[in-house]
């Protein structure tokens, strides 16, 4: 991550205008990232899935020696709560943040590169993934013998 105290600060890098440097610098400060240092791969993570599962069952008179019982099953009842909650969300990896172009020398097959025009900036977006954040009700009956 590039020293993004001011737009010169690091001599490695040249943005390709002020909007992208500013747009990078307030991510960089409002993120609390480090500068001027390599970000360890897989430092930075998605919020957490919380699910919180319910299973009530009762039972009821049955005839002689067998058992009559009803259920609910409640899989994922925060999201039945509140759709915010036990929703799976996600930065999407594979969305590429700065566009980023080598100035001055190859930077390929090993090569260095003296200098990186940053050509553009996308700050990572949330993502929510409907499929595995929605809750689920079952209700049955089971009669034992």
């Amino acid at each position: 991550m590039p020293d993004v105290s001011s737009q010169t600060a690091d001599a490695k890098v040249q943005y390709g205008s002020t909007a992208i440097y500013q747009a990078l610098h307030d991510y960089v400060l409002a993120n609390g990232l480090p500068q001027g240092q390599i970000i360890g791969k897989n430092s930075q993570t998605s919020p957490h899935l919380s699910r919180v599962d319910l299973h009530l069952e009762q039972e009821l008179p049955g005839f002689g020696p067998t058992r009559f019982k009803v259920f609910a099953d409640v899989e994922n009842l925060l999201n039945l709560i509140n759709d915010k909650y036990g929703s799976y969300r996600y930065y999407d990896n594979v969305t590429p943040v700065v566009g980023v172009a080598c100035v001055g020398g190859s930077g390929v097959n090993g090569g260095t590169c003296p200098k990186y025009n940053y050509t553009s900036f996308t700050a990572p977006a949330l993502r929510t993934d409907g499929r595995i954040g929605l809750w689920a009700m079952r209700i049955g009956a089971r009669l034992e013998f």
